[in-house]
């Protein structure tokens, strides 16, 4: 089976359109479907049991989110967390993560206007840099250039 941009193996995910919540819904018809191969988005392919570990760690993902959603963080302190605490350190791209908070925040705000791609893009970059020069999930914080607060903000309103 093709599950497309719906799976991704190895790398921290992007998904730019729909909630973490139908990306599980999603994952689980392809489970549902009972495939014995699975061409993801993106990574090799797989069986079954790599796309419930995906699935299992957007479930840890969502979770996380929603939980510091309800206790007033911001969307630039949850980033920092989820890379923190990243699950999943060997997969690439965990600057994806604050896409994915982003886009959560926007939901769980009862947002609907489209995002402003090319600002996630950069908000994720402005991430990827900070944590390529050292400031990874290992250090005490995450720092992020200054204009990166500005548009963070705004993204998750």
């Amino acid at each position: 089976m093709c599950a497309g941009d719906v799976v991704f193996i190895d790398d921290h995910p992007v998904h730019w359109a729909g909630t973490l919540e139908q990306i599980l819904h999603a994952c689980q018809r392809i489970l549902d479907l009972q495939p014995s191969t699975i061409i993801p988005g993106h990574g090799p392919v797989v069986g079954q049991e790599r796309v419930r570990e995906y699935a299992d760690y957007l479930e840890a993902l969502r979770e996380r989110i929603h939980h510091l959603h309800g206790l007033g963080w911001s969307a630039e302190e949850t980033t920092a967390d989820l890379l923190r605490r990243d699950t999943h350190p060997t997969w690439g791209l965990a600057e994806r993560m604050a896409i994915a908070a982003i886009r959560e925040y926007r939901h769980l705000d009862g947002n609907t206007e489209a995002p402003n791609l090319v600002q996630l893009v950069g908000i994720a970059a402005a991430y990827a840099h900070a944590i390529h020069r050292g400031a990874g999930p290992s250090s005490q914080g995450i720092p992020v250039p200054s204009a990166r607060s500005t548009a963070t903000a705004s993204l998750a309103k």
